[in-house]
Parts: structure tokens; sequence; C-alpha cells
């Protein structure tokens, strides 16, 4: 998913060293999110002002109920095959297959056990409450 990078901000810290950032970005259809960059940080404060390509994992998933959700994620369940041509991806993405909900933003990763628990088959529509979103590859 394509995103423009708005602004980059540490969170947790300690004695100089940043573990992890917030980095608050706009998608192409112009909603404004926040991706959790945790763990090994991507550090994307380079990037500000420009476009990245990001592997980006929704998190703490429920089906939406209202349109009034801070953020909502709709689209179409998909399989999601990780490109082996980027640069950065976290360890775990590619131990294992992913699904996605491919929406007109592109697509933002969500997990076997999560389409499992929504009850999700590849193919279906849906809109899904976001929780929180993390950035899991760059390209």
């Amino acid at each position: 998913m394509e995103v423009y990078v708005q602004s980059v901000q540490p969170c947790a810290m300690y004695q100089g060293k940043i573990y992890d950032f917030k980095v608050h970005v706009r998608t192409s259809s112009g909603q404004s999110i926040t991706l959790f960059d945790y763990t090994e940080p991507f550090d994307l404060r380079s990037k500000e002002g420009q476009t990245v390509d990001c592997l980006i994992l929704a998190g703490f998933l429920t089906r939406a109920t209202s349109n009034d959700a801070e953020f909502q994620l709709s689209g179409v369940v998909v399989d999601v095959g990780i490109p082996v041509d980027w640069l950065c991806v976290r360890s775990f993405i590619t131990e294992k297959s992913w699904y996605g909900i491919s929406g007109a933003d592109g697509v933002c990763l969500i997990t076997d056990s999560d389409k499992e628990e929504l009850q999700l088959e590849v193919g279906d529509s849906t809109v899904l409450q976001v929780g929180r979103f993390d950035l899991v590859g760059i390209k």
C-alpha cells in the first residue's frame, strides 16, 4: 500500500535508543492513519514528505457497526503473497501465508486467526473496524 509520510514521532526511548515510532501517513484516498513501527523500527524519519510503499498489518479487528469509527477497512478478502523484492520485511512476515483486505488504497494484511475469528472467506466483501496498524515491511 502506498502512503504519504506526514510525520514520524519517536515513542518508547531508553538511554537515547528509540524502540518504536508512530508514523502518521495519508493513504491514496486521503485517509489519515497512524502506523506503529516497533521492535526493529524501520525509522521512516528520512521519508517525511515522501510516498512510500509499505506492508501494513491491520490488528485488533472487529466488524464495523457504524460509520463513525476512527478507521474502517473495507474491501474484498484476498490471499496475499509477500513480494520477494521488498527491501525490508519483518522476519515473521515471510514465515507463513497471509490474507488481506483489498480496497481503494491497496491491500492491508490481516492474520489467518483474524480471518477465522471474523468468519471471513476469500472473496467476501467486508467492512472492519481497525484498532491498530503495524508497519511490517517497506519497499
